[in-house]
């Protein structure tokens, strides 16, 4: 036996003598030869084989047999040198993926299983998934493409591709509306079903190229790639139409360049549970293994464009309005954390005037609805809020700043409550006021949290607007018909850019999704550039449905959580409630401050006075 390791090991010694002229390690996600199980080939692969073969060590990885012949002998050790010695041209490397928290904080690693970081949150949604990419061995850089789509072209798919092997959200199927379904075991293959479910989760992330623009922070507060190499980043904010399941969610991930080389397979586990994160980590799932990465897909060209409905520019009648549609079915799980209802959810339809009503929303139970997406244009309505709130008397409302109000006489609605939530629906205190006595909200970043308008019916004594989309019919309630043309219902604006500033209307999802122009000083003249701007601000502000119109006070409605567990409104004398969540898409700009000016208007057409508050982004 002592002579049998001695061979061994001289055999070793010279392999490792071989290897020092090996090129750069080959980048594939448990292929054969990856030993180590890193999702590489590579020649620390060598000294894990070494290890296994001479008894001082085990591996967890199949591909530990190399050579394929049943047992872990020498010969594997030949086998991998010829492997390390023909390096074929792949795709982007991935350097990184985790988890991050909505504000951009990388969520430590709970532990691995089989080489799969596990990563831990106590709510199903309200943090981002994050991935990062090098070049690969082709040389091509990574593609930035998020959505490449076609109904009868499985070949067209996005540059990020995801699967994911439970259901997100309520599973649709629809491409890219409501949530993502499963696909268990990982499949890549050249099916149209794979490809709208690549599309469907691909079309949520938005990428970055520079380390300034990136959505996760470094240790001092400044935003970074997480990963070492990094040359871009893809992240997806996961809104409750995203939202993960109870348990163990396994994410499998590629990357493809601008060629069309695919990059090797990276695993990440999502372990959704109540409570604090688990001070001892405790495997409960095996992760799939990943089929072996092709080196290229099919593609008819890399840079085929996608067949969404173009983003509608600044015209008086744009050709893109949100037709979201819904009826309440997701349940809320009172264990697990709440997270933001506010969903972007993109429309794929064009008509330029499509009408829409509310839905009836669900009565009083222990759940909490998501939607349930479906082609048509109409949504029902929904019952206005009632005087009485809805919530158990333990609900404890946490004393907020009234928000600064205009002396302008005004016989519309009043703003009751204009203020912001934390990642987990909970309320923000306020800094302080400025000398003006506006209400100042300081931030560590620039997205992550959720505005929140409320109002109440003013000297008129109508009933606040619900639409937070211009409408073409004022007063018909409880019908909201979109008209781009007009002011909303809810009329609110930034005295900033927000995001890119892009000043297409409601862009706020899908490849091209853009931020919001600001208007400085303020104006609600109704001019058509303030028409726009305004509702390109207004249409993000969502109710639990993905819809943008406002929220009744039951007990499925609102988007502020109070420290009893239950959901409400923020004051008990508001009548309607308008919430807004900022994703990376329209961040407010760092080291600056952004006054946000509101109005409300009632169903006759009287708008109410202003209000306005403060948000302040940097350390």
């Amino acid at each position: 036996m002592d002579l049998r390791r001695r061979e061994l090991r001289s055999l070793w010694v010279l392999l490792a003598v071989l290897v020092t002229a090996v090129p750069a390690p080959i980048a594939s996600a448990q292929l054969r030869g990856d030993v180590n199980c890193d999702g590489s080939v590579a020649t620390d692969d060598l000294t894990a084989l070494a290890a296994v073969i001479f008894d001082d060590a085990s591996s967890d990885c199949a591909e530990a047999d190399v050579n394929a012949d049943g047992r872990i002998t020498s010969a594997d050790v030949t086998a991998l040198v010829g492997i390390l010695e023909s390096p074929i041209a792949t795709g982007p490397v991935i350097t990184y993926t985790g988890m991050a928290a909505a504000d951009g904080t990388p969520f430590g690693m709970l532990g691995q299983i089989s080489g799969v970081p596990v990563f831990f949150s106590s709510s199903a949604s309200g943090f981002q998934l994050v991935v990062e990419a090098r070049t690969g061995l082709s040389g091509v850089a990574p593609g930035l493409v998020c959505f490449r789509s076609a109904p009868r072209d499985p070949t067209q798919r996005p540059d990020i591709q995801m699967e994911s092997s439970r259901a997100l959200g309520d599973g649709g199927q629809s491409v890219c509306e409501g949530g993502v379904p499963a696909v268990n075991p990982p499949d890549f293959g050249p099916t149209q079903s794979v490809a709208d479910a690549l599309n469907d989760l691909g079309c949520h992330f938005v990428s970055a190229t520079a380390p300034d623009s990136a959505c996760t922070l470094n240790q001092l507060g400044n935003n970074a790639f997480v990963g070492s190499g990094t040359q871009v980043q893809f992240c997806l904010l996961v809104s409750t139409s995203l939202s993960f399941p109870l348990g163990d969610t396994l994410l499998t991930v590629q990357l493809r360049d601008t060629a069309g080389n695919l990059g090797p397979r990276r695993q990440m586990l999502a372990r959704i549970a109540p409570g604090p994160m688990p001070s001892t980590f405790t495997p409960t799932v095996t992760p799939t293994p990943v089929p072996p990465t092709a080196s290229r897909t099919p593609t008819r060209t890399p840079t085929a464009t996608p067949t969404r409905t173009p983003t509608p520019t600044r015209t008086p009648t744009p050709t893109r309005t949100p037709t979201p549609t819904g009826t309440p079915t997701r349940t809320r799980t009172p264990t697990v954390t709440p997270s933001r209802t506010a969903t972007p959810t993109p429309s794929r339809t064009a008509t330029p005037t499509p009408s829409f009503t509310r839905a009836p929303s669900a009565t009083a139970t222990a759940t909490r609805p998501s939607p349930t997406p479906t082609r048509s244009a109409t949504l029902t309505a929904s019952p206005r809020p009632s005087a009485t709130p809805s919530w158990t008397a333990t609900a404890t409302r946490i004393p907020t700043p009234s928000p600064t109000v205009s002396p302008t006489a005004a016989v519309g609605p009043v703003v009751t409550f204009f203020g912001l939530t934390n990642e987990d629906d909970t309320l923000l205190s306020a800094s302080g006021t400025n000398s003006d006595g506006i209400t100042v909200f300081s931030r560590p970043s620039g997205s992550g949290f959720s505005i929140v308008v409320e109002g109440a019916p003013g000297a008129s004594g109508a009933d606040v607007g619900w639409c937070a989309l211009g409408t073409s019919v004022i007063g018909q309630f409880p019908a909201c018909t979109p008209n781009l043309a007009n002011f909303p219902d809810l009329q609110i604006e930034a005295s900033n850019p927000l995001g890119n500033g892009s000043p297409a209307v409601c862009d706020r999802t899908g490849p091209n999704a853009g931020g919001v122009p600001g208007i400085n000083p303020v104006s609600f003249a109704p001019t058509q550039t303030n028409i726009n701007t305004v509702n390109d601000l207004a249409c993000r502000f969502l109710d639990g449905n993905g819809n943008p119109v406002g929220r009744p006070d039951t007990p499925d409605g609102p988007c502020v959580l109070f420290p009893s567990g239950q959901y409400g409104y923020a004051n008990a004398q508001s009548k309607i409630q308008f919430c807004g969540l900022i994703t990376s898409v329209e961040q407010f700009p760092p080291a600056m401050d952004t006054t946000l000016t509101v109005r409300l208007r009632d169903v006759d057409g009287n708008v109410g006075a202003l209000a306005q508050i403060i948000i302040q982004v940097g350390p």
